[in-house]
C-alpha cells in the first residue's frame, strides 16, 4: 500500500471526525446538522477497507482524538482542572478506540453481505460500552444529530437509542462499500451488491418514522394532572468562588423566585439548580439564618411559602468518617428537609478521584491542581413526593448534572414509580452554548425512551420542559438571568419496552459479533479486502 494512499486513509478518519462534530450541536450549528448523520462514518469505514491492522489502529486513535477535541473543546474551560477534563477524556478514551480498531478492522475484511452489518453492530456495541460504567460518557452518540426529528426518536421507547445507532452505522457502511474500488472478479463466486441492503436500510428508516408518527399522534397518553413549577435560572458565575459571589448567587435566586410566585400565585413548586447552596444545608442550618445578609435564606423560605427543590452539599458522618454528597433537597416553608437524593454517578476525575484515600494521591491533587476533596457517591434512587392542590400525589426523581443522560439512573427512577424526572444541573462553567445543548440532547432521548416528562432546571441553560415524546413544551434563552413558570404535564403511562428490557439490543449484538468472529475463525476465515 503506498504512503500516499495511507495518508488518504488518515485523512478519511479526520474527515469523519469533523463530520461528526458538525452533525451534533456545536458553536457553528447550535442544534446540529441532522442531514449529515447517515454519512458520518462513511469516510472512516471507507478507509478501513483494505487497511492493515496498524493502519486501522492509527486511524481510530486519530478519529478519537480529533472528534473528542472538536466536539468537547468546552471541557478546556474547566478552570484549574481543565487539563484533567479535556485531557482526561481525550486520552482516557484512546484505549477504547484502540480496542474498537481491532474489531472494526476485522469486520471491514469480511465479505458481503456480512461486512456492513458487522461494522454497524461493532459500532453500536462500542457506543454502548463508551456510555456505560464508571467512565461512561454518553455524549456525542451517533443518533444525536437526529434529536430534532421527533417522530424518528420515538423508536427509542422500544430498544433505546441503539436501533438508530445501528441504522446510521449500517447506512454509512453500505455507502463506504459503494465508494470502495470494486473487487477483482472471482470465478468461484459472485460479488453481492450492497444495493439490496441499502434498500432494506431505507425501509427500516421508513418503519421507524411510521412507528414514531403512530406513537405520537395515534396512541395518546392520558394526562393525569399538571404541576405548576417555577424554574429559576439565575445565571451565576460558576468560577467566582468568593463569599460575596456566593451570597449574590443565592440572593439572585431568591429574588427571581419571589417575583415568580408573586406574578404566578398558583406555582406549586420552585426549582433551583445544582449546588446553589454551597454550604451543607443539613449541617448547622443556623448558617442560613444569617445568609444572605440582605435576605436570609430561612426568611426567604417563609416568604416563599412553597416547597423549594434545590441543589446543596449534604454532610453525613459515618463512624469517624465525614462524607459529603452532591445532593438535591426538597425544603418546606418551615425549613425542614422533606427529602434528599444523593448523586450516584459522579464525574470521574472531577467529582470523584479514584484512590483518594491514599496520601500520595491526595498530595498530588491538592498540590498540583488544588483539588482538596471529592464527593461520595450516593447509593439510593430516592423518589420525592409532592401533594398538589388538586389532591394528586406526584412522585419524581432528580438526576443531578449529567445523570439525566444515563439510562441506568433514569430507568431506575421510572421503574420505581416516578411520574416525572427533574434534572438540576449547572453547565455555566463551560461558557458555551454547545455544551448546554449537547447535554439537553442526551436528556431529550431519555425522555422519549422512557415516555416520561423531564424538567431541566439549570443555572444558565438549557432550562426547559420536555414532554414524553421529546418535544420542548417551554424553555428559556441561555445565559440569561430569568425564570420560567410552566404547567408540567403528568401522564398515566405504562412502562415502555425499553424501561422493562433496558439496553438489550447492544448486548445481543455483542453476542452476535463474538459468535460470528469465532465461527469464521473456526472455519478458517473468509476475508477479502473489498468484496
Amino acid at each position: 500500500m503506498s504512503d500516499r494512499f495511507s495518508l488518504r486513509r488518515y485523512g478519511a478518519a479526520v474527515f469523519s471526525a469533523v463530520l461528526f462534530s458538525l452533525a451534533i450541536p456545536n458553536e457553528i450549528f447550535q442544534w446540529g446538522m441532522p442531514l449529515l448523520a447517515p454519512f458520518i462514518l462513511t469516510p472512516l469505514f471507507w478507509g478501513l477497507e483494505g487497511s492493515s491492522l496498524p493502519q486501522a489502529r492509527r486511524m481510530l486513535v486519530l478519529f478519537g482524538l480529533v472528534f473528542t477535541l472538536t466536539s468537547n473543546y468546552w471541557l478546556a474551560f474547566f478552570g484549574d482542572y481543565s487539563i484533567w477534563t479535556i485531557g482526561g477524556v481525550t486520552l482516557g478514551y484512546i484505549p477504547y478506540y484502540l480496542f474498537l480498531s481491532h474489531f472494526l478492522w476485522d469486520a471491514a475484511r469480511r465479505p458481503l453481505p456480512f461486512r456492513p452489518l458487522l461494522l454497524a453492530a461493532v459500532w453500536t456495541v462500542f457506543e454502548y460500552c463508551k456510555s456505560s460504567g464508571y467512565l461512561g460518557y454518553p455524549w456525542g452518540l451517533l443518533p444525536y444529530p437526529l434529536h430534532g426529528i421527533t417522530p424518528l426518536i420515538q423508536v427509542s421507547d422500544l430498544l433505546g437509542i441503539w436501533p438508530l445507532t445501528f441504522l446510521l452505522a449500517w447506512i454509512s457502511a453500505l455507502l463506504a462499500g459503494i465508494l470502495s474500488p470494486p473487487a477483482p472478479p472471482a470465478p468461484s463466486r459472485l460479488t453481492p451488491s450492497p444495493l439490496p441492503q441499502l434498500a432494506a436500510a431505507g425501509l427500516l428508516l421508513a418503519l421507524f418514522l411510521a412507528y414514531g408518527l403512530v406513537r405520537m399522534y395515534l396512541i395518546p397518553l392520558p394526562e393525569r394532572t399538571t404541576l405548576t413549577a417555577a424554574l429559576i435560572q439565575h445565571n451565576a458565575d460558576s468560577w467566582d468562588e468568593s463569599p460575596e459571589a456566593d451570597e449574590r448567587s443565592i440572593l439572585q435566586a431568591e429574588l427571581l423566585s419571589l417575583e415568580a410566585v408573586e406574578k404566578h400565585p398558583h406555582v406549586e413548586l420552585v426549582v433551583w439548580n445544582e449546588t446553589v447552596l454551597t454550604y451543607p444545608y443539613n449541617y448547622r442550618p443556623v448558617f442560613y439564618d444569617r445568609r444572605p445578609a440582605e435576605k436570609p435564606f430561612f426568611s426567604f423560605l417563609v416568604e416563599l411559602n412553597r416547597p423549594l427543590l434545590t441543589g446543596s452539599p449534604y454532610r453525613e458522618k459515618v463512624g469517624e468518617e465525614v462524607r459529603y454528597y452532591n445532593s438535591v433537597l426538597l425544603i418546606g416553608p418551615d425549613g425542614a428537609i422533606q427529602g434528599a437524593y444523593k448523586k450516584k454517578h459522579l464525574v470521574p476525575m472531577a467529582e470523584h478521584i479514584p484512590f483518594w484515600d491514599l496520601p500520595l494521591v491526595q498530595q498530588f491533587f491538592r498540590g498540583t491542581i488544588r483539588l482538596y476533596g471529592t464527593w461520595h457517591a450516593g447509593r439510593e434512587a430516592f423518589l420525592f413526593t409532592l401533594p398538589l392542590e388538586d389532591g394528586t400525589i406526584v412522585r419524581f426523581g432528580t438526576p443531578i448534572c449529567f445523570e439525566d443522560a444515563f439510562t441506568v439512573i433514569n430507568r431506575t427512577f421510572v421503574r420505581l414509580g416516578a411520574d416525572l424526572l427533574i434534572n438540576l444541573t449547572n453547565d455555566s462553567w463551560s461558557r458555551t452554548v454547545s455544551a448546554q445543548v449537547q447535554h439537553f440532547v442526551a436528556a431529550r432521548f431519555q425522555a422519549a425512551a422512557l415516555k416520561t416528562t423531564m424538567v431541566r432546571s439549570t443555572n444558565s441553560g438549557y432550562t426547559c420542559v420536555i414532554d414524553p415524546w421529546g418535544r420542548v413544551r417551554a424553555d428559556l434563552p441561555m445565559f440569561t438571568s430569568t425564570y420560567l413558570v410552566a404547567d408540567v404535564p403528568i401522564y398515566d403511562r405504562p412502562l415502555t419496552l425499553y424501561a422493562l428490557l433496558g439496553d438489550l439490543l447492544p448486548r445481543l449484538l455483542f453476542l452476535w459479533v463474538i459468535a460470528l468472529l469465532l465461527w469464521e475463525r473456526g472455519r478458517g476465515g473468509t476475508r477479502t479486502p473489498h468484496g
